[in-house]
């Protein structure tokens, strides 16, 4: 059992070291987008705080009775989600409508967080805190 556990954790370990690579290429095609300086942006998050947290969302024989998550954004830099299973739990919002995103298997989804508020010459990415913002409508899938 113990084994195991330490398996696991090297593991954990691993991909967490991964996704946080992943998150600084994301934040460098950013920087590049918005013609910003090298490393502007990704030396703000590179020694920050990383969480992982795992949910099970098993398909629901009855979708119309699932009671989900309100309305959030979320108070990071960036999420990103990987979906395992196909169920639809994720909706993005589009105009005054909830969309849900099919996972595609192999692919992140990538969220922006409250703290990659970006400004530059005007351009801005992220939200700015609205009250009720909603971080799904800034969903982008890679």
């Amino acid at each position: 059992m113990l084994i195991a556990l330490l398996s696991c954790r090297n593991t954990l370990e691993l991909y967490s070291q991964e996704i946080k690579n992943l998150a600084m290429v994301i934040l460098g095609h950013i920087e590049k987008a918005l013609k910003m300086e090298e490393m502007e942006i990704r030396e703000l998050f590179e020694d920050g705080i990383q969480m992982m947290r795992a949910n099970y969302y098993p398909p629901c024989p009855q979708p119309e009775k699932v009671i989900g998550l309100t309305n959030h954004s979320d108070p990071v830099g960036l999420t990103i989600l990987l979906q395992l299973n196909e169920v639809e739990g994720l909706q993005i919002r589009k105009g005054s409508m909830w969309v849900p995103v099919k996972p595609l298997s192999s692919a992140f989804i990538v969220n922006i967080g409250d703290m990659l508020e970006v400004k530059k010459k005007n351009f801005v990415l992220g939200l700015i805190r609205y009250e009720n913002s909603i971080h799904l409508s800034n969903c982008l899938i890679i």
